[in-house]
């Protein structure tokens, strides 16, 4: 979500805009609530199947000519729960979309449980060519999630911390909020 937030509260909707593909639960109120967000589903509904075969349609006709309009961001909450709905078409168009879409600026950011790590194609892994690792009990998870044997991502701070595999070292990122949330996390 700080992600979201963050993108939200640095470009105008003009320039960089967003749709959430989210499992029931808990969605970040904040980030629906600003004007770059399109739109917010559920993964089992078969809007969300839509809305990648839209991506993917508009990303492939950007492609062809110079990529016009705001940056796009897909940004889904639990990829498990998403893939473990689309069927071998709707998987294909997400397929590609991670891995041409940036060419045409339709990004697609993901959330993935490690637990969950074996339930994702790894053809699908290894589309992402940023990973983004956060704090694991299993180093064996990490490694697989970062594509390097080498990665433990036992030494991060749960929920504050993430790394990026940087060659044999992490290039480390802290999550960093807005004030006023950081106040209601105290409170």
């Amino acid at each position: 979500d700080s992600m979201l937030i963050s993108a939200g509260m640095l470009n105008r909707a003009n320039r960089v805009s967003f749709d959430l593909l989210h499992e029931d639960g808990e969605i970040s109120l904040e980030a629906c609530a600003l004007a770059n967000c399109n739109q917010v589903l559920d993964v089992s509904d078969s809007s969300a199947a839509e809305r990648i075969c839209t991506l993917a349609t508009l990303a492939e006709q950007r492609k062809r000519t110079s990529p016009r309009g705001p940056a796009l961001i897909l940004a889904i909450e639990d990829l498990a729960a998403l893939t473990s709905q689309l069927n071998d078409e709707d998987f294909a168009r997400l397929y590609w979309l991670v891995k041409h879409g940036p060419r045409a600026r339709v990004w697609v950011i993901a959330h993935l449980y490690a637990e969950d790590a074996e339930l994702i194609d790894e053809r699908l892994l290894g589309a992402f060519r940023t990973r983004l690792i956060g704090a694991t009990s299993d180093p064996q998870r990490s490694a697989y999630l970062a594509g390097d044997e080498q990665i433990d991502a036992s030494s991060l701070e749960p929920g504050r911390q993430y790394g990026v595999p940087f060659g044999e070292d992490w290039l480390n990122i802290w999550v960093c909020e807005p004030d006023h949330l950081a106040e209601e996390r105290v409170k």
